[in-house]
Parts: C-alpha cells; structure tokens; sequence
C-alpha cells in the first residue's frame, strides 16, 4: 500500500507540473494614475528582481484603450462574488481587474463628507472597509466603481486623485488550479484511506491527508481575497489631507524630494523604474501583481507594496529616512524607526489611537532606491501580521 501511494504521488505532481506548464502567461492589461499592476506570481526567492522590459512604455500601450478616469471608463466585467465554499469554481471569468480608487479632498466638514462616502458606498451595495478619523475606505461593487467614484469627486474640493487597475486574472486562475489539484488529492487519499488494511498504511495516508486538508484551506482563502477583489473595488477618501497643507518649495521638490511629499498609506503614488522587486510573504498576504511594481494583500485590508527608484538626490539609508521624517512627520498623529530586513524607515500612526499605522522604509542599491511601503488598517492587523512580514522579509535578506 505505501508504494502504490508514492507511486500515486509521484504520477501526480508529474501531473501537476504538466498542468502547470501548459496555463499560458496572461498579459498585464492595466490602466492607472501613477501606478501599475498585474497578476500573480508564485513568491520568489528573496529580493528577486526582474528586467525592467516587464513594464516598458510599450507594454502599457496595449491598455491604452482603458480611459485613466472612471468617468469615461467601462469597468471590467463584473466577476461572481467570491466563492461561498472552500472549493471555488474550476474556471476564472475572463478578466478580473480590481480598481482603486483614492481622491484627498478639502471640505468645511470633514466627518460629513465621510459620513457621506459611507452612505453612498452602502446604497451602492457595498460596505465600509476601514474608517479612521476623516478617512474612509470603502468597497463598492465593480459596476458601480464608476458613478460612485464620479460622486465622491463632487463632495469637496479635490487636491488629488487617481484611479489604478491590478488584473487578477492570472492569479485567480494560477491558484485555482492548484486548489483543484488539492482536492483531486485529497479524494484519492479518501479512496486509499478506504482501502487500507494495516494501521501503518492508515496513519501514513491520515498524515498525507492533513497536508493536503491544510494546503486547501490555504488556498481557498487566496482564492476567495482575489475573487473579492476582482468583485468588489475599493475607493479611499482622505478628507483631511493634512500633508498636502504643509506644501514643500518647489526647489525641493525638483531635487528629487517630490514623491516623498505624495506618499500616502491608501494608494500607491509611486511610478516605479528598473527592475521589479519581490519580497518573501508569510502565510495569508497573497500577491496580485506580475507585472510593474510589486503588491500583495491580505483578506483584511493589509497591503504591501514595494517600488524601486532612481536614487537621486544620491543618499544612504540614513539621508532618505531623514527626509521622510522631515516631510512626513508633520501630517501623523507619531512615528518610530523601524526595521524590516534590509530596510529602514519610519513606521507613521495615525492621530486616532485605534486607527491605522503606515510604515515607509528604504533600502538603497547602488543607483536605485528600493521603497517599501506597509499598510495596517488597525491595531489589530498589526498584531497580527507586523511580526510575520518582519521574519518573512529579515528572513530574505542574505
């Protein structure tokens, strides 16, 4: 019986590496303000990075179709909610894009704006992610990103805006693939379990079937994060930009300083260059982007995203944290140093106790700066991811 299992094993992952291989890579059509995105890619080995050709102008012109404003936009069609059961469908709509959307605002009453957001998004069918003092992120579903997005740009004078696209589609499909793989697995295993005659055999296939139960749990959550992206995008408002207030000289800005002035914990404002870095993830962050900078998410509203820069004005680690304390500090309710791996920075909470922390850090390659940015909604994502994201990425570094 436990060679009829290897031998049952050892035909499947042949298999599994057939199927693999034979799942075409899938193009990166996105549109965006100042960000790009992707699908999914397996996490690689530490720091990977990829030749810049990934996201070469001519790249982006194949999605030159997508308007860069939803109010002209067609959104992607509107995928099925996220699977209700562990196992998901065994096939992928054929394009799941999420879209994100952010606008800072300034307005005389700040909490009625919000208060607003909310009750558009709700009306709209969706529901509030994440609201933190005159921030609000909300999920609407992708048939009403468009309108919803048009209405929050008329509640207050806008001092910034951009609308990005990340397709899923590859990712969905990758790893549903690899979730009907699992459960095909497991029924064998049901089957054998049902044939085995000695308690050796039985407790051999019992630990296999473990694994496998643990594997499909895993990937079934991944499954369900994509699908709920891909259904539901999302749209952060920050009414109080206090950042924006405190506005820098220009001299500043063109020594190389700007992008630092626009960093924000809800949206990606960097347009990264060069090469594509990844980064090793724990368990339950899943990433969505294959092409452009790299971002991965967790079910809960944690995001990780990484940008790679040319670093101009030329510093050390030392000389970029000193910036970002000196343009960002002003706009937080705190700040403390902090270190994950190779990158240092500064780790920004927001003025409300219980609201969101937003940790910015550097790592400098020579002629390119490495930006990494870590969002938490809440204490309680702090809790429980902050730790794992330091080992994962500390543990990369070498």
């Amino acid at each position: 019986m436990i060679r009829m299992l290897r031998l049952f094993l050892l035909v499947l992952l042949a298999l599994v590496c057939g199927c693999m291989k034979s799942v075409p890579p899938m193009s990166a059509d996105l549109w965006s303000s100042g960000s790009t995105g992707g699908a999914y890619e397996s996490p690689s080995p530490a720091y990977e990075v990829e030749a810049a050709d990934d996201f070469a102008p001519a790249a982006r012109a194949r999605s030159a179709s997508a308007p860069s404003e939803p109010s002209e936009a067609s959104p992607a069609t509107e995928p099925s909610a996220a699977p209700s059961s562990t196992t998901a469908p065994s096939t992928a709509p054929e394009r799941m894009v999420h879209y994100n959307g952010y606008v800072a605002l300034r307005a005389d009453r700040p909490e009625e704006v919000v208060a607003t957001v909310s009750a558009q998004a709700v009306t709209a069918g969706g529901f509030v992610e994440q609201q933190a003092g005159t921030h609000v992120t909300v999920r609407v579903p992708v048939a009403a990103f468009e309108a919803t997005f048009a209405s929050v740009l008329k509640l207050g004078e806008v001092l910034r805006k951009s609308v990005a696209a990340e397709d899923v589609t590859e990712a969905y499909a990758a790893i549903d693939l690899r979730l009907a793989v699992s459960t095909a697995t497991r029924d064998r295993l049901m089957v054998l379990l049902a044939q085995a005659k000695t308690e050796s055999d039985k407790l051999a296939i019992l630990a296999q079937l473990q694994r496998v139960e643990e594997e499909i749990d895993q990937l079934g959550a991944q499954v369900r994060l994509l699908a709920g992206l891909a259904a539901f995008s999302r749209i952060s408002v920050d009414v109080d930009p206090r950042r924006h207030d405190t506005t820098l000289p220009a001299d500043e800005d063109l020594a190389g300083m700007g992008w630092i002035r626009w960093l924000s914990p809800f949206t990606r404002t960097l347009e990264s260059s060069g090469r594509r870095v990844v980064l090793p993830l724990p368990e339950g962050i899943v990433p969505v982007t294959l092409k452009g900078p790299f971002s991965a998410e967790t079910a809960d509203g944690v995001v990780l995203r990484t940008s790679r820069i040319r670093n101009e004005p030329k510093g050390d680690a030392a000389f970029w944290v000193d910036a970002l304390d000196a343009r960002l500090t002003a706009g937080f309710g705190g700040t403390a140093p902090v270190v994950l791996g190779p990158y240092r920075g500064l780790s920004f909470s927001d003025l409300d106790p219980a609201g969101y922390r937003y940790d910015v850090a550097v790592r400098v390659d020579g002629a390119w700066l490495e930006v990494l940015e870590v969002f938490y909604p809440s204490p309680a994502q702090v809790e429980r991811y902050s730790s794992a994201i330091q080992a994962a990425v500390g543990g990369g570094n070498g």
